[in-house]
């Protein structure tokens, strides 16, 4: 954006399923082999998380589009165990704090979980939580997914209601932590 003011870029990415994706994801142990419905992921009690797919595509310009934005204004990628991942989110949200909304990436699983509610409880206990795999499953890039659902508004109450918004999401080992301002 810099090199190129004033354009507008369309960034985008699609994860498809397949039988030999998903018989490839359950063999290593990424995701399940049952079905299970948006209720059991809620609940934080699967010893795997449910395959998803999706496509999500942005368009990133410098300026706000018919008045509404999102921006990134912080951004943690990091592989860890989920034993040592609470440490590496508290020290983001202690540096990119403060936030009035934390949309959890919690697949079901039931060790994510317990990370997902340590967050809420002992790092950012009094703020609202919402969620987004029970809608769409597990897959790599399903932050994607939470970025769309934040941009259309579909969390209920959200238009005017949240500003500064932590994301924490994750992929097997794979973590990611989001500060998002929302105009």
């Amino acid at each position: 954006m810099q090199q190129h003011p004033g354009t507008h870029f369309l960034i985008g990415a699609i994860e498809e399923q397949t039988p030999n994706s998903v018989k490839a994801l359950q063999y290593a142990g990424a995701v399940s082999k049952e079905n299970y419905t948006p209720a059991d992921v809620l609940a934080g009690k699967l010893s795997q998380p449910v395959c998803g797919e999706g496509a999500a595509f942005f368009s990133l310009t410098e300026q706000p589009v018919n008045g509404q934005s999102i921006k990134i204004v912080a951004l943690d990628i990091f592989k860890t165990k989920a034993d040592t991942a609470f440490e590496r989110i508290k020290n983001f949200v202690a540096q990119a704090g403060p936030f009035d909304l934390f949309v959890s990436g919690t697949n079901g699983e039931k060790k994510s979980h317990a990370l997902y509610q340590s967050i809420a409880q002992e790092i950012l206990p009094g703020i609202p939580v919402t969620t987004f795999k029970q809608l769409c499953g597990e897959y790599p890039v399903a932050s994607s997914f939470a970025l769309g659902m934040l941009w259309h508004r579909i969390y209920p109450g959200l238009q005017g209601k949240y500003k500064n918004v932590l994301l924490v999401n994750n992929h097997c080992d794979y973590y990611s932590c989001w500060k998002l301002e929302l105009g």
